[in-house]
């Protein structure tokens, strides 16, 4: 949709307000803002002085989506498959990698049960926390 979307910056780094600078390129036309808990204040030139408004949503869609990327917990998730679809037990086979290591596991009704490598021989008893909440936000999503 929009060509060089860069993070330029983070602001405030490390404090309450930390936000994020970025910029992109939509047809020829350079656009900056900071995003911010969802939220996107643009700089002057402000996109809507160029674009429709149904336009600049579809843009503001595709940023949310962008700033989600580079500060996700692990990357590379995937549901890889149904087990026993349209049957009482449905479970969901689910795959990640973190910090360069590779897991699966079953997702059912907000329990995990991992396979082997477990990630416990791996990571610390916080990280892995951390890691299965993020599991339950993106199967619940």
């Amino acid at each position: 949709m929009f060509n060089n979307f860069d993070i330029e910056k983070t602001m405030f780094e490390g404090q309450f307000h930390e936000r994020y600078q970025f910029s992109l390129n939509y047809k020829g036309n350079h656009y900056k803002g900071i995003y911010h808990d969802g939220d996107i204040a643009w700089f002057h030139p402000h996109p809507l002085n160029d674009l429709e408004e149904e336009f600049l949503n579809n843009i503001e869609e595709k940023v949310q989506e962008r700033m989600q990327e580079p500060f996700a917990l692990f990357n590379d998730f995937d549901i890889e498959k149904t087990i026993f679809e349209d049957q009482f037990h449905k479970r969901y086979q689910f795959s990640l990698n973190y910090e360069g290591n590779h897991y699966k596991g079953i997702y059912h009704n907000g329990n995990i049960t991992w396979f082997h490598p477990h990630p416990l021989n791996d990571l610390e008893e916080e990280p892995l926390n951390n890691i299965k909440e993020e599991v339950r936000k993106r199967m619940e999503n």
